[in-house]
């Protein structure tokens, strides 16, 4: 448990699990249940998302809600050969209420050490911070 008593619902490491190990999703969302008690998927775990874009994860962000999400992040090296990494994100927009920013900034320990097997933690405030291609270089350079 984080400082905030916040728990991960179970279905999260699920979830989690079958992208890492079977390919299920391209992403999850994830955010706090209506008591601010429980972290819970938000992505549908009967929805089939694994040919959706890093633009439609994007778009799952709200602006005035914070989140947060793991992106399957495929990528092509310039030497050759093509990688992927499990980009972990916490979406703390300025529009959010204080609250929830201080509730999610607590409790991302918390679901951190429950998906293991991220490659890159994101915290990003604003959209500007959720280019991709900046990220794609960041990877490779630690590839290097």
């Amino acid at each position: 448990m984080a400082t905030s008593g916040v728990k991960v619902r179970d279905d999260c490491r699920t979830m989690f699990e079958e992208m890492k190990l079977k390919q299920k999703y391209k992403y999850i969302v994830y955010g706090m249940n209506k008591d601010d008690t429980m972290i819970e998927p938000l992505t549908n775990a009967d929805e089939d998302n694994k040919n959706k874009t890093y633009e439609d994860f994007c778009n799952e962000l709200p602006d005035t809600e914070c989140r947060y999400g793991v992106f399957d992040l495929h990528f092509d090296l310039p030497s050759g050969g093509r990688r992927n990494k499990l980009v972990f994100y916490m979406w703390a927009p300025e529009g959010a209420k204080v609250k929830n920013k201080m509730l999610y900034a607590s409790s991302k320990e918390t679901i951190n050490k429950a998906l293991v097997g991220i490659a890159h933690n994101i915290q990003a405030t604003e959209r500007s911070e959720l280019e991709e291609q900046p990220l794609i270089d960041l990877l490779i350079t630690k590839i290097k």
